[in-house]
């Protein structure tokens, strides 16, 4: 990447700016499949710069989720026959971009596939070839609508709280090391467990939340199972450039005492002994670069003497990002959990990034040092994981939320499982279709 950015400045006579390199260094960072991968030209104007992120699209159309892909007209808002048929829409494939979603209208829930792609700019309305009852056939323009919001700064209180009840409702939007009361209240959720293991369904709202520390849900699932379970299993490497990167975050954090509330104070107990460490396993002293791999099981063993036993639902949407799709990953092997919704951002194959500065440009360059192994999961960067269920959250996830607190009436819950299990089986291995 710098190879290509340096090829595209050599020879030109004129001087480059550190925001210059940065935008012209922006040109290939997209092509790289790591999310936390980043630049911060500070402390200039320049923005930061880091693979652009892609966004879900919804057609405005809705198809019966039996054969034939026929038109449900009372659901589509264009002007469609009903019994028309899909044929065709040119520059997608229909069995890779038709996908199960849920709509609730008139205060009943209806099901059926949808048009949904992921894209990086906004689109404009597409258009699909349609089959009347009588045969004859025609194109139909089609309106294209984002699936989810921009993510805005919301106060404490509306990125954190609890709701407990025969449905309990989490508000988990952040995992964010950087403030103490955010750390506070994460470690305190096991607290909950003894009203919230009995109940039916556990709602877990993870929309907008970028990640920070995997420790926090990790720690609260432990007080909601009695068996051991399984987390990420990370590739660990460690040489003389992410020893340095674990010296400079170091150094960074103690000097920021208002920042990474968690990590300082971990790092003020370790720094007497792991500082020295790191620097001790440095090329100057081993004499020669080394790269060394080391992978981790983590078995995360339960603790709960009563159990929950209920159905989880997860809110996601395309900024669930890092440690918030651990969180999905983990809490779908351990409890099964159901994911509606959207995509998640895709942004966990790398983790765990270290800051360099850059002599010559002054650009800060974060670099993970961590992969994520994940083979067997629907998981792709830049992706993401797919939900069980597609819901429109441009309500802000109020009709996710009340999809997910319907699964307490047993009746509704039997019936659409089901649904949501065949909708898997027949779309598990199918990926949205990036344009």
């Amino acid at each position: 990447m710098f190879a290509e950015g340096r090829r595209a400045i050599d020879g030109k006579s004129e001087v480059f700016s550190t925001c210059d390199f940065a935008q012209i260094i922006e040109h290939f960072i997209n092509q790289v499949e790591d999310h936390h991968l980043g630049f911060y030209p500070r402390p200039t104007n320049c923005r930061k710069i880091q693979p652009s992120r892609t966004h879900p699209y919804v057609a405005d159309l809705w198809i019966s989720s039996g054969d034939g892909l026929f038109v449900d007209a009372g659901l589509s808002s264009s002007d469609f026959i009903e019994g028309a048929q899909l044929v065709e829409c040119p520059g997608f494939d229909l069995e890779k971009d038709l996908h199960f979603a849920a709509i609730k209208k008139e205060d009943k829930w209806h099901f059926g596939l949808r048009l949904i792609y992921l894209s990086k700019t906004s689109k404009q309305p597409i258009s699909c070839r349609f089959r009347r009852p009588d045969g004859t056939e025609e194109y139909i323009e089609i309106a294209v609508n984002r699936l989810s919001n921009n993510r805005t700064n919301a106060k404490l209180k509306e990125l954190l709280s609890v709701e407990t009840g025969e449905t309990t409702y989490f508000r988990l939007g952040s995992f964010s090391r950087n403030h103490e009361e955010y750390s506070k209240f994460l470690w305190d959720l096991p607290r909950y467990a003894p009203e919230v293991n009995q109940s039916r369904v556990i709602v877990v709202d993870l929309q907008g939340n970028l990640g920070g520390g995997n420790e926090y849900f990790n720690w609260w699932m432990k007080s909601l199972k009695a068996n051991p379970f399984e987390g990420v299993t990370p590739v660990l490497l460690n040489s003389e450039t992410t020893s340095q990167g674990r010296i400079n975050w170091m150094t960074e954090m103690l000097s920021h005492t208002k920042r990474d509330w968690d990590s300082i104070r971990k790092i003020r107990f370790w720094v007497p002994n792991d500082l020295w460490t790191l620097v001790s396993n440095a090329v100057v002293r081993r004499g020669t670069p080394f790269s060394e791999f080391s992978t981790r099981r983590f078995v995360l063993n339960g603790r709960a003497e009563d159990p929950f036993a209920g159905d989880m639902m997860l809110i996601v949407d395309d900024y669930c990002s890092s440690a918030c799709e651990e969180a999905v990953l983990t809490s779908r092997r351990a409890l099964g959990a159901v994911g509606i919704g959207t995509n998640s951002n895709g942004a966990m194959n790398f983790i765990s990034d270290m800051p360099y500065r850059l002599p010559k440009t002054g650009l800060r360059v974060f670099v993970p040092t961590i992969r994520n192994i994940l083979a067997g999961e629907n998981f792709r960067e830049g992706r993401g994981f797919l939900p069980d269920v597609w819901i429109d959250l441009r309500d802000g996830g109020t009709m996710a939320r009340d999809f997910a607190s319907a699964f307490a009436d047993p009746a509704f819950r039997d019936e659409v499982m089901p649904l949501i299990r065949d909708a898997g089986e027949r779309w598990r291995d199918l990926s949205v279709y990036s344009k």
